[in-house]
């Protein structure tokens, strides 16, 4: 063989040596799998490994971008593809709105949490701000598809709020069915769907009077009842005087109407209140036959009237709570 020949043998057998190196030990000097520095620029670390801040590019404002740290793992691994052992603190400063980690449209940025923090509890995610401003906020979600959830939290105990909790829009809260709260635009509140139970110990509509602040008061009422109150002026009827309550004639969406329409129509339940409005005598005649209540006088008057009826589902309402763990009003001797 000439020289020439020789020459080339060493070299591509240098060249070989060189590849099994770089393969052993990792193109960057250290082996795969191991640690890689995060050099200024773009760094790609491909199926785990360590990755440290040294010889990471300081922040200057007038560039764009300072690289990106590219992560890719494999479907059929387990584990997290980046795991921190101490706290990591990434701050941002002097940027209106900033993207510190993004995932492509199907990847996943996952935290968790396997260590308690000094005061005992782990947790997956921690927000905090400094700034005092109306919109600032710790943790913040936004998102601009019209099905998606700016934030959604799952499993455990739901969601514990420590603090006021001001909700803009509408807030449709928790369980399936009909069985879940909402929040309306109007500053109106229902429970499952408008046909839920709540129990409280008084409901106050408070009312403003010059500034000043008053409290009213619901009425309580043993059984579920329903009332309408009115008032009727009798006219001349033969020897007497008279105003009949046509429940079947009345206006649909009227007091009437609506108070005949969600009672028990077994008259023989329904509770009459007559004032007359002069010294004379009034009396009343049901007639439920003809879903009709006559309001009877010895003289033209004028009557004011309290209706009260069980509600149609009445008998589903027991005087017994069917939760006895509830603590309740205490009652002297309760």
């Amino acid at each position: 063989m000439d020289v020439i020949g020789k020459m080339a043998l060493v070299v591509v057998a240098a060249f070989l040596v060189s590849l099994s190196v770089m393969f052993a030990f990792g193109f960057g000097g250290a082996p795969f799998g191991g640690q890689m520095s995060n050099a200024p620029g773009n760094t790609y670390q491909d199926g785990g490994g360590t990755i440290s801040a040294e010889g990471a590019e300081a922040y200057d404002s007038s560039k764009a971008s300072h690289g990106t740290l590219y992560v890719n793992t494999i479907a059929s691994k387990s584990g997290s593809p980046i795991q921190v052992e101490k706290d990591i603190d990434i701050s941002v400063s002097g940027v209106a709105l900033v993207n510190i980690m993004e995932a492509s449209s199907s990847g996943n940025i996952g935290l968790k949490s396997l260590a308690s923090s000094s005061d005992g509890y782990a947790r997956g995610v921690w927000g905090e701000t400094s700034r005092n401003t109306a919109d600032s906020a710790g943790i913040y979600g936004y998102t601009q598809a019209a099905s998606a959830y700016a934030g959604l939290f799952q499993g455990g105990q739901g969601v514990k709020i420590v603090g006021d909790l001001e909700v803009t829009g509408t807030c449709t809260g928790c369980g399936g069915g009909d069985s879940y709260w909402a929040l309306e635009d109007d500053d109106s509140i229902s429970y499952g769907g408008g046909s839920g139970k709540i129990d409280v110990g008084l409901v106050d509509p408070v009312y403003n009077i010059d500034g000043t602040k008053y409290a009213t008061y619901g009425l309580s009422s043993v059984g579920v009842w329903e009332e309408v109150i009115g008032v009727a002026q009798l006219t001349a009827d033969g020897d007497s005087y008279s105003y009949t309550v046509d429940f079947g004639a009345a206006e649909e969406g009227s007091d009437l109407w609506l108070f005949y329409s969600i009672i028990d129509q077994d008259m023989g339940s329904m509770s009459v209140l007559l004032t007359p409005g002069s010294d004379s005598n009034v009396w009343y005649v049901k007639e439920p036959e003809n879903s009709r209540l006559v309001f009877y006088s010895n003289a033209p008057t004028e009557v004011s009237y309290r209706l009260s009826s069980p509600r149609f589902d009445h008998e589903e309402w027991g005087n017994l709570h069917p939760n006895q763990e509830l603590a309740g009003i205490k009652i002297k001797g309760g």
